[in-house]
């Protein structure tokens, strides 16, 4: 009944779990709960009665159904192996470093997995009622007024619209505050793992998603418009070259993440692992032997602005924007920190990399997915430093 009422008021609802982090702190947690629809005028009403039923009436007691939405959700994150593997392995391999990567790996990486797993598995007499349980309590203690954002995006007669409504209703009108992101609650993890990860982690693949991640500084520093061109330059004039078009995988990436300042080289269904990984620990020495022109700087620079410009429907760009005044992201810093990616000179670049990667194994984390077998051939080949072996 309520998937129907969805599909007759509005175009989809969604609803995720994202870990993030203040902007300039990432070093503690702003974890949030996202839930975003969208729908005509006309249906307003009936989306946000929707809306207020799925915040103040959720229940959890049809353990049949809740049981066949956990196998669901399984199946999928089991596909994105394959599917997303260079990802997965990102996020493992980064999931040491800050508190943000830590919650995001245990919310929607591997550890999540295995999280789904025990409870579609453990099908004992009251699990599933215990899981019931704890999915009210979660609900309970989320939608309360002092944890509760919104935003409406329209034209203004919509916006007004919705804002009208919002005061109308018993359950909405509760979430309103005066400034958006007064007090919203931070966190910081009592159990986060301290040890950067050096792992392969088995499954059934015929090829790898071999990840390194090494932490350098987030935006706001007077490094972090030349990391984000090294990005651009390593996958280009490195990384395709070296672990595409020379070892046969289907991509290498290299990606600069400003918010928390973490840098990630990726392979994407790659036959080698231990090559691949001399290929990440020898990034910063090809830079000081490869002549980079001012046409290389230039590109890589052009690749940065087009997608810090690329034009955005009205909708996801209010929600970036929305999702930027919570985590305290000014247009202000965005504005500097393009003026100052204009300005970035090779030496830069070349300064950046030596100082970030030029010791890159020393401190990096390390992930591996691929089949058992290839895992166990890297670990010869690796000799004195073998990744430790987990299962998928």
């Amino acid at each position: 009944t309520m998937a129907r009422r969805i599909d007759a008021a509005t175009g989809g609802f969604g609803l995720s779990a994202q870990a993030r982090a203040p902007f300039g702190q990432p070093e503690v947690g702003l974890p949030m709960v996202t839930l975003n629809t969208k729908c005509l005028t006309r249906n307003l009403d009936a989306t946000l009665d929707i809306v207020e039923e799925l915040l103040a009436e959720a229940l959890f007691s049809n353990e049949a159904r809740l049981q066949q939405l956990l196998g669901e959700y399984q199946a999928g994150l089991e596909s994105m192996i394959v599917q997303n593997g260079h990802r997965l392995a990102i996020s493992l391999s980064a999931r040491s470093f800050t508190q943000a990567n830590a919650l995001g790996e245990s919310w929607s990486g591997i550890h999540q997995l295995h999280t789904i797993r025990k409870f579609t598995q453990d099908r004992q007499d009251g699990k599933r009622e215990k899981l019931a349980r704890i999915l009210d309590a979660i609900t309970q203690s989320l939608f309360q007024p002092h944890n509760v954002v919104m935003a409406a995006i329209g034209d203004t007669p919509q916006v007004d619209a919705a804002a009208t409504a919002i005061q109308r209703s018993q359950v909405l009108a509760g979430f309103k505050r005066d400034t958006p992101t007064a007090q919203l609650p931070t966190h910081t993890l009592t159990r986060m793992d301290q040890q950067r990860p050096y792992e392969g982690w088995s499954t059934s693949s015929a090829v790898a998603f071999v990840a390194q991640t090494v932490p350098t500084v987030p935006m706001g520093h007077a490094d972090a418009p030349a990391l984000t061109v090294l990005s651009k330059m390593l996958r280009s004039l490195y990384l395709h070259r070296e672990i595409r078009e020379k070892g046969g995988a289907y991509g290498g990436f290299a990606l600069y993440n400003p918010e928390n300042g973490l840098f990630s080289m990726a392979s994407y269904r790659d036959p080698h692992i231990a090559r691949t990984l001399n290929v990440y620990a020898d990034a910063a020495a090809f830079l000081g032997k490869a002549q980079l022109t001012e046409d290389d700087l230039k590109e890589a620079i052009l690749q940065v602005c087009s997608e810090i410009d690329k034009p955005d429907p009205p909708g996801p760009l209010a929600k970036k924007a929305f999702s930027r005044l919570i985590i305290g992201l000014t247009d202000e810093t965005r504005l500097a920190f393009k003026r100052q990616l204009l300005e970035v000179t090779r030496d830069q670049v070349l300064s950046v990399a030596d100082k970030y990667l030029g010791n890159a194994p020393a401190k990096a984390g390390v992930a591996v997915i691929a089949g058992a077998e290839h895992l166990a051939e890297a670990n010869r080949q690796l000799a004195g430093t073998p990744l430790t072996l987990n299962k998928i």
